[in-house]
């Protein structure tokens, strides 16, 4: 194996590689299902890893190319060696390049930013690296920026989403609003003046227009601003998720008219972007350089615009290209590798 692409055979095992971090691992798997979507027989495999001490620290900047650095409890990386790997995370940064040692012919893909804070590869071995355009990784021959993260949401994916949730779907009116709510970070901060506002402009929207909203939040949203976002909107014709599986958030993007969102996630900004619905940005204290930059993009393409403050009427429809970016990395990355 993964004398592959030598050969022009088509590869059999995919490896994504990452800490575990469910984050992390989405963003390797959304490429690599995008891959699996279009090379017959392909095998997917995770390996969650943790790098020893010193490792752990000081990688990416020193990096150890040996793969007897890692923690008892991470995945062994051992024969049969995969056909490509897909790395994610500071945490496979060190094994990827170990992999290179061990097995030469095995095709490397790492994303997001293999650099830390700097800005250029620094001498790292890979046959494609895919950062967000919004980092600004100095421009290499095997760099392929994507617009925002990627993710495993499909098009596929979401005209399944609604059939388990078709009975609860039925019975909100539209047009149906899906909200998605973050709240702190290193970058932003739903603060109590923030949700205040929020919530109102929510209200304000839903009585100019006979609407259903279907809310979700996440762990940074935070328990106090669950409870209050649960207390105006937990009743009909809203649908509040309380967190109980089956999780009905694939389902709000397939069965929503419209999509609002908080400006704090770069990934959930991403997979609301997949769907080529309408995007309301709703914006929290805060804010960095990068999230300017990604969000001026999205904007610019006609993704996204900002939710009006104190809606005055239903919010408009319009439509985009769906953005589907780990399609069209995979794409890139069939092409470049022969596997075509």
């Amino acid at each position: 194996m993964s004398d592959n692409q030598a050969t022009g055979i088509s590869p059999k095992l995919c490896w994504v590689i990452s800490s575990g971090a469910a984050g992390m691992e989405n963003q390797g798997l959304g490429l690599a299902e995008a891959l699996q979507r279009r090379i017959a027989g392909l095998e997917i495999v995770t390996k969650h890893v943790t790098l020893t001490q010193p490792w752990q620290t000081i990688n990416p900047y020193l990096r150890s190319h040996r793969l007897d650095n890692l923690t008892s409890d991470s995945d062994p990386l051992t024969p049969p060696w995969p056909d490509i790997a897909i790395g994610i995370g500071r945490q496979s940064i060190g094994p990827m390049q170990a992999l290179r040692k061990q097995s030469p012919a095995t095709r490397l893909v790492q994303l997001q930013r293999p650099t830390g804070w700097l800005r250029t590869l620094q001498g790292l071995q890979f046959d494609l690296v895919v950062p967000p355009a919004h980092d600004r990784v100095a421009p290499h021959p095997v760099v392929v920026e994507s617009l925002g993260a990627l993710h495993r949401v499909t098009l596929e994916k979401l005209a399944q989403a609604t059939e388990p949730f078709a009975k609860r779907i039925g019975t909100l009116r539209q047009p149906r609003y899906a909200v998605l709510i973050g709240g702190k970070s290193k970058t932003h901060d739903l603060t109590e003046a923030a949700l205040d506002r929020l919530i109102n402009d929510l209200k304000d929207l839903t009585g100019v227009c006979d609407c259903s909203l279907m809310i979700t939040t996440s762990r940074r949203t935070g328990e106090d601003a669950t409870a209050r976002l649960r207390e105006a909107f937990d009743r009909k014709p809203h649908w509040f998720w309380d967190g109980e599986a089956p999780n009905p958030y694939f389902a709000f993007l397939a069965a929503a008219d419209a999509i609002i969102m908080t400006n704090d996630s770069v990934s959930m900004a991403s997979e609301a972007a997949a769907t080529g619905k309408p995007i309301y940005q709703f914006d929290l204290p805060g804010g960095s350089e990068k999230f300017t930059r990604f969000h001026t993009a999205l904007e610019s393409r006609g993704i996204t615009m900002p939710l009006p403050k104190k809606p005055r009427t239903p919010l408009g429809i319009y439509h985009y290209d769906p953005l589907l970016e780990a399609d069209r990395i995979a794409t890139i990355a069939i092409e470049r590798f022969g596997w075509g």
